[in-house]
């Protein structure tokens, strides 16, 4: 049923579907097919996107960020990519490797203000075994960081969540941060390494953003909002080791399935020869 919400029609009314992006109106067909008449491939496409969809219901919580309205579309078309590509349809199972969830990297948060065009420096990560290390380069603040024109200041801040696909687990990360000053107060920010620790086995991703912040009478006050705030997943990888259930992790209403079922083996398994005298 289509329903009307903030000047924009929502939702499926006979044959179209409503929707709002970016301010505008969108109406397209609704699919007429019941799950009984797709497909088998559709049906496996469309739970592979259901797949990315609740994957990143607990992704997006990680961050925090404002995001921009479509932000929820564009990370579940992106996630989408990476499972399709990581799935075995033949078995119907999933074979993820390292660089499996790469394609993330890069994925801004908010169109609006993107953190490339805000943030100039150039990071990098560095993988030992599960230690992870973010090494920020010395900041330029006047040519490498891009203000707020009320901020008196901003923080950078750096956010790990860990995401254990297997088990259905996940834990977000204490962030970490450095304060960054106007360059008139402070031209060069010095080098710094944020350090994290990663848990065997698991989908890790590391975002940057930036938090601006104005000093007023009643103290600092923090000037991010749904149309200015830099954020952008900086790094997403698959941690090695092997799986298993953490103490004190939260629970997760979705596994991804790696190891062939005995009964689809048995059938993929080729019958041997018949031995002739």
């Amino acid at each position: 049923m289509a329903r009307f919400s903030g000047n924009f029609w929502r939702g499926v009314a006979g044959d179209v579907t409503f929707r709002e992006h970016r301010g505008q109106q969108i109406v397209t067909g609704a699919s007429r097919l019941t799950k009984d008449q797709m497909t088998v491939p559709s049906l496996k496409s469309a739970d592979t996107f259901g797949a990315a969809s609740c994957l990143n219901s607990y992704i997006r919580p990680a961050f925090n960020f404002k995001g921009d309205g479509n932000v929820s579309g564009r990370l579940n078309g992106m996630m989408n990519i990476c499972l399709d590509r990581s799935k075995n349809k033949k078995l119907d199972i999933f074979e993820f490797d390292q660089d499996s969830f790469n394609y993330i990297a890069g994925f801004e948060f908010n169109e609006n203000t993107p953190l490339k065009k805000h943030f100039y420096a150039q990071p990098k990560v560095v993988l030992s075994g599960l230690n992870l290390q973010v090494q920020m380069p010395s900041i330029d603040t006047k040519k490498e960081i891009k203000f707020h024109p009320e901020a008196h200041h901003a923080k950078l801040a750096v956010s790990l969540g860990m995401f254990d696909i297997i088990n259905g687990q996940y834990t977000y990360v204490d962030v970490q941060s450095i304060d960054i000053p106007s360059w008139r107060d402070k031209p060069t920010v010095p080098a710094h390494n944020f350090d994290f620790v990663l848990s065997p086995a698991c989908l890790c991703i590391v975002a940057l953003s930036l938090v601006y912040i104005e000093n007023t009478f009643m103290g600092p006050s923090f000037l991010n909002n749904a149309k200015f705030s830099p954020a952008a997943i900086f790094h997403a990888t698959l941690s090695e080791g092997d799986p298993e259930r953490k103490e004190n992790w939260d629970d997760m209403n979705i596994v991804f399935i790696t190891e062939v079922p005995l009964e689809v083996a048995a059938e993929n398994t080729p019958e041997a020869p018949e031995q002739t005298d």
